[in-house]
């Protein structure tokens, strides 16, 4: 494979008018030929200017128009019509340096069992933000802000921020692409434990650089909800008997807010189980989840 071959770009959009304004030129000033970049937008329902920016700016951009704002599957839609081998996902808060893409272009046709590659993410104050994703521990998942001669390496990880990460489109679509339940936050650590558990590598490039606003197109409280909810619905997925644990060290466990959250992810995790488990295996599960939610609640 060369190292310029043709990427597909994707960019899931939803008001993000002020981001793309500097999103788009800034891929327009990588140093990667312009005839090999395809960009996908899909937009969620915006009410604000933003198609109409990417049309201005970038003519040739391929404008997919949703009525629904999830994440994963508009991501899902944009892999599904590419037309390249590579696919990129870039959140639309970022703006990319020069080197961006042909690092990791480079490093993703090394070898082939790297089936995904991502940047060194910073903050726009030009503090460190992620050399890949990370347990911190009780399943919480964050970005891995490494520093030194570490975040200079190239190293591998179990998953990469979905905020810049090119991957091999055969390797996407055997891992089944991502997974629509999480609609956003978590569907990148959980595409990272389904790519590595085939065998294959994920590396952190820290030749490829972006600045993220980080969080720039959500606000609480739908935050919160997602990043909880998602890192259980991760558990259910890939560690379901540790599901009890995962709730009792839940950070909503603490407050009578919290407890309305949780009890509202009950119904859906218990349909995540059903997902994902015959029926003996997830009626044992279930009544697991069902038992250890109460006791939250009451305080035992």
């Amino acid at each position: 494979m060369q190292d310029n071959e043709r990427v597909s770009i994707v960019i899931v959009n939803l008001n993000g008018e002020r981001y793309l304004k500097e999103c788009i030129p800034s891929i327009l000033a990588t140093d990667y030929p312009r005839e090999k970049i395809e960009v996908i937008l899909v937009d969620n329902g915006s009410t604000d200017n933003s198609t109409g920016v990417v049309r201005r700016l970038m003519p040739k951009a391929v404008i997919i128009e949703n009525h629904e704002n999830n994440y994963a599957k508009a991501n899902n839609t944009a892999v599904k019509i590419a037309k390249s081998d590579l696919i990129a996902f870039l959140n639309n808060d970022t703006v990319v340096h020069k080197n961006w893409l042909r690092p990791l272009v480079k490093r993703i046709n090394s070898s082939d069992d790297i089936a995904g590659v991502g940047s060194r993410i910073f903050f726009p104050d030009g503090r460190m933000q992620s050399a890949g994703l990370i347990d911190k521990g009780d399943f919480y998942w964050e970005d891995n802000p490494l520093q030194g001669v570490e975040a200079e390496q190239d190293r591998p990880v179990t998953a990469i921020s979905g905020a810049s990460a090119l991957y091999k489109r055969a390797c996407l679509e055997d891992a089944g692409l991502l997974d629509e339940d999480f609609n956003m936050y978590y569907e990148d650590v959980d595409l990272g434990l389904r790519i590595t558990k085939q065998g294959l590598r994920i590396l952190y490039v820290p030749e490829s650089t972006i600045v993220h606003t980080f969080n720039g197109s959500i606000r609480e409280p739908a935050l919160n909800f997602f990043l909880e909810r998602n890192r259980l619905y991760t558990v259910a997925k890939h560690w379901p008997e540790q599901l009890c644990k995962a709730l009792a060290s839940s950070r909503l466990t603490s407050s009578a807010e919290g407890h309305l959250l949780l009890q509202r992810m009950v119904k859906q995790l218990r349909e995540k189980l059903d997902r994902h488990y015959p029926p003996e295996r997830s009626d044992i599960l279930k009544l697991a989840l069902d038992r250890e939610i109460e006791r939250i609640i009451n305080g035992a």
